[in-house]
């Protein structure tokens, strides 16, 4: 009987211990938080005529792109930061410490009330929004 128990009690702990939601998950809850009644578009290759058309689509565009880190900290703004893979001279933050080598995949929502390609309202990756 005792065993049924411990088992019971076990069970219930892992029911009503939280998840952290995944970057993809937290795109959604972003979005619809703050663009309720708009289409989410996730891409990963840039669409130069897509993107400088997009205000009033009613659409937000959310840019996933990997990168590999290179366990180092910039000096500017204290944070740990990587390459974009296949482009070395671009490089992408990260919202917390990652190793060196690790592939990190970001992914960078887009303004949808403006054709701005660099205006980026926020960046999710590693489970954090900023």
């Amino acid at each position: 009987m005792k065993e049924i128990i411990a088992i019971m009690a076990i069970i219930t702990s892992i029911a009503t211990t939280p998840t952290i939601p995944t970057d993809y998950q937290l795109v959604f809850e972003y979005c619809d938080t703050y663009y309720p009644n708009y289409t989410v578009c996730i891409f990963t290759e840039w669409d130069e005529e897509v993107m400088s058309n997009r205000a009033n689509t009613n659409t937000v565009y959310v840019q996933v792109e990997e990168s590999i880190s290179s366990g180092l900290i910039d000096s500017r703004n204290g944070r740990y930061w990587g390459y974009v893979k296949g482009q070395h001279y671009y490089k992408t933050w990260y919202n917390k410490k990652v190793e060196k080598g690790e592939t990190v995949k970001s992914y960078y929502i887009f303004n949808p009330e403006n054709n701005y390609e660099d205006d980026i309202i926020a960046v999710i990756d590693n489970q954090i929004l900023r």
